[in-house]
């Protein structure tokens, strides 16, 4: 459900987060200047969690609440343990949820695949969102687990969790990742005590569905003996990016109308169905969890 958060918050004291005996924060210096830093951080070695204290008052968090939960992020958070690690992250910040700032956030769902495709192609499939295209999204090797189509606002990520902690199983992650939290109006996602109402996590869930509806899956399945000329010509042009930005940007009416032809094709001859399949399963999985 939900995984990266960022957390600001003004404090009275930040002599009291580095008086503590539970977590020891670092202090530094500028390398090149020798000036001090303004704040001294502590990283969580298991979590990758990091939090910062500002000499000038204030307290930031950053991470994934799932590995500060779970120590990894490819197991979903059911509500119930995020109730909890919300409380618990709040009492180690010294606050209390509702004094905590969401200054930015990230929400999704692994989604479990069955045997008849690989996270990592399915991702390949994903053409465009709406009229903007995906770009690869390199794991920690640099080698690409993914792709993402970064938006002013927001960015959609699909990857495979599989790659990334090399499971035995295929893991597709779907999440969107809030830059502006503009695009979550009219509902009130100040507070980190936000993530707690379920009113607000059901709007989540039709977020990531408004979204996922609006993306372009490829469906490499299509026999191709069924096509008529114009079809196979128009999925053979489809599958390479380069037409397909060429199109968009000299022609965007012809590239709209191909869209939808492309569409309806798929949508007559495609065996995977990706696109409702994973609505259902973001909408069923989403649910589940919400009340667990």
């Amino acid at each position: 459900m939900i995984d990266f958060i960022r957390l600001f918050r003004r404090i009275d004291n930040h002599r009291l987060f580095l008086e503590r005996e539970d977590i020891k924060f670092v202090e530094g210096i500028i390398y090149k200047n020798q000036r001090h830093i303004k704040y001294a951080w502590y990283n969580d070695p298991k979590s990758n969690c990091k939090i910062k204290v500002g000499y000038n008052n204030w307290v930031e968090f950053s991470g994934s609440i799932t590995k500060y939960w779970y120590e990894e992020n490819y197991t979903n958070l059911p509500y119930s343990d995020l109730a909890c690690a919300i409380h618990e992250l709040a009492d180690t910040l010294y606050s209390h949820p509702s004094d905590l700032i969401l200054r930015s956030f990230e929400f999704g769902l692994n989604i479990l695949l069955d045997d008849t495709i690989k996270a990592l192609n399915l991702t390949d499939l994903a053409f465009n969102y709406k009229n903007k295209f995906f770009q690869d999204m390199d794991g920690d090797n640099l080698a690409s687990i993914g792709k993402r189509c970064v938006l002013q606002e927001y960015q959609l990520k699909l990857y495979s969790k599989s790659m990334q902690y090399k499971l035995p199983y295929e893991l597709l992650r779907y999440e969107i990742k809030v830059h502006k939290k503009r695009i979550l109006d009219p509902y009130n996602f100040h507070t980190f005590d936000s993530l707690l109402n379920k009113n607000n996590l059901i709007f989540l869930k039709e977020q990531l569905i408004e979204k996922l509806s609006e993306i372009l899956f490829y469906d490499n399945t299509i026999p191709q003996h069924l096509l008529s000329n114009y079809e196979r010509q128009l999925c053979a042009n489809w599958q390479s990016e380069i037409y397909r930005k060429k199109l968009l940007k000299t022609k965007r009416q012809k590239f709209n109308y191909q869209k939808k032809r492309l569409l309806e094709t798929i949508d007559k001859h495609g065996k995977l169905h990706l696109k409702p399949n994973l609505i259902q399963q973001v909408s069923d999985t989403w649910d589940n969890l919400l009340e667990s």
